[in-house]
């Protein structure tokens, strides 16, 4: 097969104006999997700070301070300190996660919470 003069270089530029795009499609795929790792580690540094806060002898203090070291336990970075608190016989933890920024359109953190039922001692004469 014979090039035309007209079609000299259009190899080039076609690899030039998708070499790009293809960068960008890899760097979204990587930064959508970052996003996920860090959504399921908020998640469970949430569950495990509500575990801990809904314990009988525990308490908000407790499930804050479970919440984190699990977190960073797992490589999570905070962006805010987890913050529980009690309502309805209910313990809640929410968990705020900074994300690595390798696109810069991306949101910057990561927010999960969980709720557990607190625990309660019932004599078996009152039930």
């Amino acid at each position: 097969m014979e090039l035309t003069r007209r079609d000299r270089g259009s190899a080039t530029t076609e690899l030039v104006i998708l070499t790009p795009l293809l960068v960008l499609l890899v760097l979204l795929t990587v930064q959508t999997a970052i996003y996920f790792h860090v959504a399921h580690v908020a998640s469970a540094a949430a569950s495990e700070g509500a575990a801990v806060g809904a314990g009988s002898r525990s308490d908000v203090d407790r499930a804050e301070a479970a919440a984190a070291e699990f977190a960073q336990s797992l490589g999570g970075r905070t962006a805010r300190s987890p913050r529980a608190f009690v309502h309805d016989h209910l313990v809640t933890v929410e968990v705020d996660l900074e994300l690595p920024a390798i696109v810069p359109f991306f949101p910057r953190d990561v927010a999960r919470e969980a709720t557990e039922p607190l625990e309660e001692i019932v004599i078996e004469a009152d039930r």
